[in-house]
């Protein structure tokens, strides 16, 4: 009898918990790596021009997907508003030619495989989810080089 009260409490206090406060959750971005090569992804948000002489780099294996979150709690709507932006900007770089040479030659001579410029619709659009290549769906997003250009695997 005692365990079953100790039970039923516990079950109110988890769904009181659930319903009384707003769930606060970190914002995800998928990464989807469907190229023969390791990648490494930089979230850039709105330096394009590359800047920073330090960024942060994640690595997406090849043929594979990789959730990082961007930290903060909300959703995107909540990062662009932070961010002061209405594009965020997120670049693709080839593992090996970052290994090969370094940053700063890839800072200054702009080696990047792709740079996506999204609007929070295109994030909304996408699902969350940016691919490497880019897909077809993505043919009207702004990106550099331009859609057109890329070579498909």
């Amino acid at each position: 009898m005692c365990r079953n009260i100790t039970f039923i409490c516990g079950l109110c206090g988890i769904a009181l918990l659930m319903t009384a406060c707003p769930m606060d959750y970190d914002v995800i971005l998928r990464m989807e790596n469907r190229s023969n090569h390791n990648l490494y992804m930089c979230p850039l948000g709105t330096d394009t021009l590359f800047y920073k002489r330090y960024v942060d780099f994640y690595v997406i294996p090849r043929k594979d997907t990789v959730r990082l979150s961007l930290g903060g709690r909300g959703n995107f709507e909540a990062k662009y508003r932070e961010w002061k932006a209405d594009t965020l900007s997120f670049m693709f770089l080839d593992n090996d030619t970052l290994v090969k040479y370094g940053w700063d030659y890839m800072r200054r001579n702009y080696r990047v495989l792709v740079r996506y410029d999204l609007s929070l619709d295109d994030i909304n659009f996408l699902r969350e989810t940016l691919t490497y290549p880019p897909t077809p769906a993505m043919q009207d997003m702004k990106m550099y080089p331009p859609y057109s250009t890329h070579f498909f695997e």
